[in-house]
C-alpha cells in the first residue's frame, strides 16, 4: 500500500535533501572531503566525464580529486538552476535534476562560465539522513 505524502511532509523533504545537495556542492567546490563523504553514501555510483564512460563504484574515485591542489575556492561561484525533485519508495528516494553553473577564471584570468547537467539519486537511511546513492553528470556538447 503506497502512502500518499501530505504537502508539508513534500515540502519539508524536499527542504532536506537540497541542503545535502547544495551541502555536497559546496564540499567539492571548497574542497572539503569530511563535508562531501558525509552527504555521500559509502557505495556511491557514478557516471561522470571524468570517468570516461566507466561505472564508478565507491568514493576513492572521487577522494582523489580532493587531495590534488586546484584554483581558490574563492574565486568559484556556482549556481543550479532549473532543479527539480522527485520522490519515490514512499518518499524514501528523491531523485534531483538541475542544471549547474560554475563561473571561475581561466588560465589567463578571464571569466568563464562552464555548464553541466545532473541528475542525483539520494535515499533516506535508516537514521533518517539523506545521502547520494548515485549521480550522471554530464557537460553539453
Amino acid at each position: 500500500v503506497l502512502t500518499v505524502m501530505t504537502e508539508n511532509k513534500r515540502k519539508d523533504q524536499k527542504k532536506q535533501v537540497l541542503e545535502v545537495i547544495d551541502k555536497m556542492l559546496n564540499a567539492v567546490f571548497a574542497k572539503q572531503w569530511p563535508a562531501y563523504e558525509e552527504c555521500c553514501s559509502a557505495d556511491m555510483t557514478s557516471f561522470e566525464p571524468e570517468g570516461r564512460g566507466a561505472f564508478i563504484e565507491g568514493l576513492g574515485f572521487h577522494k582523489y580529486y580532493f587531495t590534488i591542489p586546484a584554483e581558490a575556492a574563492d574565486f568559484i561561484n556556482h549556481t543550479r538552476s532549473s532543479t527539480n525533485v522527485r520522490f519515490t519508495g514512499n518518499g524514501s528516494v528523491a531523485i534531483v535534476t538541475y542544471v549547474l553553473l560554475y563561473q571561475k577564471l581561466d588560465s589567463t584570468a578571464v571569466p568563464i562560465t562552464i555548464k553541466t547537467e545532473e541528475t542525483r539519486i539520494l535515499e533516506k537511511n535508516e537514521a533518517g539522513a539523506w545521502k547520494l546513492v548515485h549521480f550522471h553528470r554530464s557537460v553539453p556538447q
